[in-house]
Formats: structure tokens, C-alpha cells, sequence
């Protein structure tokens, strides 16, 4: 039961400090927001510049995050059906 309670614990604390950077982080943003001195009205700003193209730059990055992702699974998946049974590994070595 000690030990439950010592990682509930240490899990509680991790999280609260992780809370806590992102409550001060979401404040600075905010202050940050209400007193940014923009050369443009904000209602004028319908999107950034070059919006499209951040787009589409976000979007190739998510294809390369999986691809590797999918290249990582594809080289691991032989070493997941190793498992022993009974002194025979299902691949022959």
C-alpha cells in the first residue's frame, strides 16, 4: 500500500508542476495578446501572411512524422513475433 501511495504521490507532484508551468505560460500568452502593439488593426488581420504555405508546410511535417514513424514499425515488426514458446522462437534464426 506504501508503495501505491509514493507513486501516486510522485505521479500527483510530476503533474501539478506540469500544470503549473502551463497555467504561467498560458498567462504570459495571454497578457502577452491583450498588449501587443500590432502595425494593423486586429479586425483587419483576417489570416497571417503566407498562411497557405504554412499549411502546407505543417502538413508535409506531418507526413514525414509518419512515414518514420510508419519505417520504425515496419523494422521492429519482425522482433515482435520472437517470443518463445516453449524453447522455439516463431522466426527460425
Amino acid at each position: 500500500m506504501t508503495d501505491f501511495s509514493n507513486s501516486m504521490l510522485s505521479l500527483a507532484i510530476i503533474l501539478s508542476s506540469m500544470f503549473a508551468i502551463v497555467g504561467v505560460m498560458y498567462g504570459l500568452l495571454k497578457y502577452r495578446d491583450a498588449t501587443v502593439k500590432l502595425p494593423v488593426d486586429r479586425e483587419q488581420l483576417a489570416r497571417i501572411p503566407a498562411y497557405g504555405l504554412q499549411q502546407q508546410i505543417q502538413d508535409l511535417q506531418m507526413d514525414l512524422i509518419g512515414s518514420m514513424l510508419m519505417g520504425v514499425v515496419i523494422v521492429c515488426m519482425p522482433w515482435t513475433f520472437t517470443k518463445k514458446l516453449s524453447g522455439q522462437t516463431l522466426i527460425n534464426n
